[in-house]
Parts: C-alpha cells; sequence; structure tokens
C-alpha cells in the first residue's frame, strides 16, 4: 500500500513538473538596445493558427492604441527568418509597387511568447515568455520596454 503511494505521489510531481513551465513568466531585454528607438512596428504571428492571428490583431491593435505606428506587412512566410529578411530587409528593385514603409523592429506574437526583433541590429531586444499569463502580460511588458522603463515586469 506504502509503495502505490509513493509510486501515486512520484506520478503526481512529476505531472505538475510538466506543467510548471506554463505557469512561469520570463522576461528578456537588452540593455544595451533602448526601447525608445522603436517608433515603427509591424506586427506578425509565428503561427497560422486562428488564435494567434486573433491575439496577433489585438497585440497590432493595443500598441497603436498606445501610440506606435503600425506597419503592415502582409504575407505569409515559411520561415521566421524568412519573414524577417522580407519585412526589415530593403524593398526590392524589381518590384513596381512604391516601396514599403520602414520598421525599426518586428513584434512576433503566438499565444504564450512575444518577441521584438530589432531591424538595424538583426538581433531579437526583447521577449516575454508568458505562458498560461495571457496577452495582457505580454503586451505590458513589451510596451514598458518601448517606454524605455527598466527593470522586471510586474508579472514575473
Amino acid at each position: 500500500m506504502n509503495r502505490c503511494l509513493g509510486i501515486a505521489a512520484s506520478l503526481a510531481l512529476a505531472i505538475a513538473g510538466c506543467f510548471h513551465s506554463y505557469r512561469k513568466h520570463n522576461e528578456m531585454f537588452s540593455e544595451t538596445v533602448a526601447g525608445t528607438r522603436f517608433k515603427s512596428l509591424s506586427v506578425i504571428s509565428t503561427t497560422d493558427e486562428q488564435s494567434d492571428l486573433r491575439i496577433t490583431l489585438d497585440v497590432r491593435k493595443r500598441l497603436a492604441a498606445q501610440g506606435w505606428a503600425i506597419v503592415q506587412r502582409p504575407g505569409t512566410w515559411d520561415t521566421q527568418a524568412e519573414a524577417l529578411r522580407a519585412i526589415c530587409g530593403p524593398a526590392s528593385a524589381d518590384t513596381a509597387a512604391a516601396a514599403p514603409a520602414p520598421v525599426d523592429g518586428v513584434v512576433l506574437v503566438s499565444w504564450d511568447e512575444l518577441s521584438l526583433h530589432d531591424c538595424s541590429s538583426n538581433h531579437f531586444v526583447y521577449q516575454y515568455h508568458a505562458g498560461y499569463g495571457g496577452v495582457d502580460l505580454m503586451v505590458q511588458g513589451v510596451i514598458k520596454y518601448l517606454r524605455g522603463e527598466t527593470g522586471p515586469h510586474s508579472g514575473n
């Protein structure tokens, strides 16, 4: 009987450990690239899942409401690197259309993570992994970074 209880307790701890990472918040930001340098942003989803697309639209609206210029970059890309090259890179010379507005950074959004890529340095300068913490924490965190406020976000 005691052996069964021990196995059950060990199994419960193992299962709880699997879900622990989804509750933990993790925020990383550059201390060398000031968030205040970002004036125009493109906001894209990291997947084509409907839930991520809805969250991306919400993040886009929230950043625009706080004063950042949101530059639309429609399209689909096979990889994240390809998307960043297409959005941050110079406009192709063989297109007859007007060159798209430049962007300072690209915000990549998924249901549990938000990252900011700096187009000028070609590096990620901000990342917030919220797990099941929600979109509010991720948006509040990136806005704090973009405003130049330092220190960990209150969601941590």
